[in-house]
């Protein structure tokens, strides 16, 4: 079988360039970035569809069925992975560029897209590539959704000296993270 993706918004990717022609024009970071995004030819991914789970949905080893789709993902290439663009619907509904992020999580998100597709791009199982969210923890995976759910943190307590790598233990290590934050320390409890 395979891992599959499925295509964004056809006005997605146009925004993404738009947004970056307009950064190029203006002063700091990431109008260097997004200048040499207009000077040297990049190339964008096709997009992964985000998703995020709130801490109140962290009660059980179900909760990634809780997760709701909130945007859009586009690796962002020059030679090498350089960039990630996130599309999300505005408050009116209709969608917009929400921000660029250059630096090692992007880098550290295409390696994890890299190990997937090695370890199960010829598996026998089907996977739809996704990202996971999970903002009060800190935490984001490549989550491969399919029969079974395979994760590749990418942000928050894996190692970030080394690649990514699969995490078996994903779900049990996220519920406790959230059993720990959500209980109050002896120092919170005051005297």
């Amino acid at each position: 079988m395979t891992i599959t993706r499925p295509d964004g918004p056809s006005t997605a990717m146009p925004m993404v360039h738009e947004a970056m022609a307009h950064l190029a024009q203006g002063p700091s970071n990431v109008h260097t970035f997004a200048l040499a995004h207009a000077v040297q030819p990049t190339e964008m991914s096709q997009p992964l569809q985000l998703y995020a789970v709130q801490l109140r949905d962290l009660t059980d080893a179900n909760f990634p069925a809780k997760a709701r789709p909130i945007g859009w993902r586009y690796l962002i290439v020059r030679g090498e992975p350089v960039a990630f663009a996130d599309v999300k619907p505005a408050d009116t509904g209709a969608l917009a560029f929400s921000r660029l992020t250059h630096g090692a999580v992007p880098q550290r998100l295409a390696q994890a897209a890299e190990l997937a597709e090695q370890a199960y791009g010829s598996s026998a199982d089907s996977f739809e590539a996704r990202i996971l969210e999970i903002p009060s923890l800190y935490e984001a995976a490549l989550w491969l959704h399919g029969a079974r759910d395979v994760f590749f943190p990418f942000v928050g307590a894996m190692p970030a000296d080394g690649p990514p790598r699969e995490d078996p233990q994903f779900v049990p290590r996220i519920l406790a993270l959230a059993r720990a934050r959500a209980e109050p320390t002896d120092d919170a409890m005051g005297p």
